[in-house]
């Protein structure tokens, strides 16, 4: 039951992302590093990697990240009653992150990628993709700012439809709303493919962003802590859903070749200025293995974490 929630219109920043992963804790996975997604090009600067991000390698895509041009791409599930998909939804966010920086000529590859995906015949469990596309204004300062996508079939096996989260409108999945001056504030994605406004977790994050963004003058460091802190919330009764608390701790959900055990994994955060430095930061929180039941699953230290640095290319 994951969780991420932004804004593009902080004054310091052209975008704030915090995301929660929840998952299944013996699901193998690669952390947050640099890489290509198994593509290599001998001798040239791609043996750095192009992009940051975690890899589910069981089924070789991510769930979030971001390549060196500044493109970011996050999914979530929809939930639903399991059914095998001959496709995996995480190989669509690592096609936006390598498709979006190679550009190949293209004037426009977020439209393009948008194109592809929208009219391509794979069938996918339920998802929502929500991909941000940085643009740069034509005055002097070269300023960053994002356009934001939302890719979603409502649910497996649907037709893959897009809509922009640029629009004048907060009625539209995901969960809006909007600042004084009409456009988007903050967004917030979780697990449903409607009424997520109604979620407990959503209501409580999007309202804790908010009182985030009452503090426009917040140093970085303040910032990303509140940011963590907003991934942390529980309620005080606990929780009868995932879709109850913003942090899941470790449950039991069934799934064949599983022992069960699900929780939050993972808290991210991406801090991108208007000149496009970016800071990237992945936080352990429950930490994967093979325990047997819930109360033995061990919770990670806050410095269990890898950050990175870069600028915009």
């Amino acid at each position: 039951m994951c969780i991420a929630v932004w804004t593009l219109s902080h004054p310091s920043y052209a975008l704030v992302l915090a995301a929660n992963r929840d998952e299944h804790l013996d699901r193998p996975t690669v952390p947050a590093q640099f890489h290509n997604f198994g593509e290599h090009n001998e001798g040239s600067e791609t043996e750095i990697g192009h992009i940051l991000s975690g890899v589910d390698t069981r089924a070789g895509g991510t769930w979030f990240g971001v390549n060196r041009s500044g493109d970011v791409g996050l999914l979530t599930n929809i939930t639903e009653t399991p059914r095998k998909w001959t496709s995996s939804r995480g190989h669509l966010v690592s096609r936006f992150l390598l498709h979006s920086h190679a550009k190949d000529g293209s004037e426009d590859p977020l439209h393009d990628f948008i194109d592809v995906a929208t009219s391509n015949e794979e069938r996918y469990a339920g998802f929502n993709l929500v991909l941000f596309s940085p643009t740069k204004s034509d005055n002097p300062e070269d300023r960053i700012s994002y356009k934001a996508t939302l890719l979603t079939n409502h649910g497996g096996g649907g037709d893959i439809v897009s809509k922009s989260l640029d629009g004048l409108t907060a009625n539209s999945l995901p969960s809006q709303t909007l600042d004084k001056r009409g456009t988007i504030n903050l967004g917030c994605v979780s697990n449903g493919a409607e009424n997520l406004s109604e979620w407990p977790k959503v209501k409580k994050a999007r309202q804790s962003l908010q009182e985030i963004l009452d503090e426009p003058h917040l140093s970085e460091e303040d910032l990303t802590e509140r940011l963590f802190q907003l991934l942390q919330w529980e309620p005080p009764v606990k929780p009868e859903k995932p879709r109850d608390t913003i942090l899941v701790a470790p449950i039991h959900i069934p799934r064949i070749g599983s022992n069960g055990l699900y929780a939050t994994r993972l808290s991210s955060i991406i801090l991108i200025t208007h000149s496009g430095d970016v800071l990237f930061i992945e936080r352990d929180i429950f930490i994967p293995g093979n325990a047997v039941d819930v109360s033995s699953v061990p919770k990670a230290p806050s410095s269990s974490q890898r950050v990175f640095r870069f600028r915009i290319q």
